[in-house]
């Protein structure tokens, strides 16, 4: 720009001293050394430092440096045109990238963690309860498929896994779809504007949205499953094979090592997480159904450990006589799970696919953060 108007300026000084008598006859040379030389000089009396500065000047001002009145007036209306241009330019929005799809629903994803802990505590805590309902509805279809089928249990317990988890993504099918509050996928949520450096808010603002968005999760989560189990139990645990199972499962969830609870328990939701992400990859909502299925079957299949799963499965046999005390279950199993899940979800998902998809400069290609 400042180019620009010094050979505007360098052409009108030119044609001056032509309309003057310098060189009569002869056509000017554009652009020369001394002509640039003395069209800075003249800036520079003028006490133009920058471009922008010619819009200051006045038409008296050019002409009393020695140029015609034409000649200003072309000089200053290019110096403006100049200037707007270069406003107009810097109030663009920030550049558009060309994502795939994957890469979209990384960015989408966090935007969402932005917006979802800056809501109403009550309404957060509201959609929380709506969460383990949901989850609560499809541990009950669980139940009933894996418990009345007892025989099929002892001849193929590989594929009987396998069907009576294939039903239990009807709860999270409901989560996804109303976007309640699970703590499982609020722990990716929550740890996303971290991982991905989101230069929108500063890091006291998330760490505390964080802390206001997982704490709120786990109570309404908690309560309401616990709550279901009570409620679900005497209509669904009917028969002795019913109480059985759930007593069994409850059981197993305290038993056995720590260290391979912990393994479980990031892998259940590194699972879940996925299953979040491909459904963000896709707009409808029978996409988005087909897309968290298999991922959501997978770690229930596995035996995996999913705390708000494990906040309905064992009140439920709890209730039904399981050999598990509220202590065994908080130190033993839940608090230990929490932990593993949010493994799982923070580096497996929100910060493993943000780094391995997402461009390393996408916020200073987006306009959020310079490039230093």
């Amino acid at each position: 720009m400042l180019q620009t108007s010094f050979n505007t300026m360098t052409s009108a000084n030119e044609s001056s001293n032509v309309e003057n008598g310098h060189g009569h006859g002869v056509a000017p040379q554009q652009d020369s050394p001394s002509a640039r030389s003395d069209v800075q000089n003249m800036l520079a009396s003028l006490g133009v430092k920058e471009p922008r500065d010619i819009t200051l000047l006045s038409e008296d001002d050019l002409r009393g440096a020695g140029m015609n009145l034409v000649d200003a007036r072309r000089v200053l209306k290019e110096a403006r045109e100049n200037v707007d241009m270069e406003s107009q330019r810097s109030a663009e929005p920030p550049t558009q990238l060309k994502l795939s799809a994957g890469q979209q629903a990384m960015v989408d994803l966090n935007n969402t963690a932005l917006i979802r802990a800056d809501r109403n505590p009550v309404q957060m805590m509201l959609s929380a309860i709506l969460a383990g309902i949901m989850l609560s509805w499809g541990g009950a279809l669980y139940v009933v498929l894996a418990a009345g089928t007892k025989a099929f249990w002892a001849e193929a317990p590989g594929l009987h896994s396998l069907i009576s988890a294939a039903v239990f993504p009807m709860g999270l099918t409901g989560i996804l779809l109303t976007g309640s509050d699970l703590l499982t996928s609020n722990m990716m949520y929550g740890t996303m504007p971290f991982a991905t450096m989101d230069p929108r808010r500063e890091n006291m603002r998330k760490f505390l949205s964080s802390c206001k968005l997982l704490s709120i999760s786990f109570v309404g989560n908690f309560l309401s499953c616990a709550l279901m189990a009570a409620y679900i139990s005497p209509m669904v645990v009917t028969s002795e094979a019913a109480t059985n199972f759930v007593v069994a499962v409850a059981e197993k969830k305290v038993a056995g090592g720590l260290g391979i609870r912990f393994a479980r328990a990031i892998a259940a939701n590194w699972l879940v997480n996925i299953a979040v992400f491909q459904a963000a990859c896709v707009k409808s909502a029978h996409g988005k159904m087909i897309v968290l299925w298999l991922p959501i079957t997978a770690f229930v299949a596995c035996g995996f450990e999913h705390s708000v799963a494990n906040m309905f499965l064992v009140p439920l046999g709890m209730y039904n006589g399981a050999d598990v005390s509220v202590g065994d279950f908080l130190g033993k199993n839940l608090f230990l799970v929490i932990f593993g899940n949010a493994i799982g979800a923070g580096i497996g998902v929100g910060w493993l696919h943000w780094y391995a998809m997402v461009p390393t400069n996408y916020w200073v290609l987006t306009g959020h953060k310079r490039n230093n």
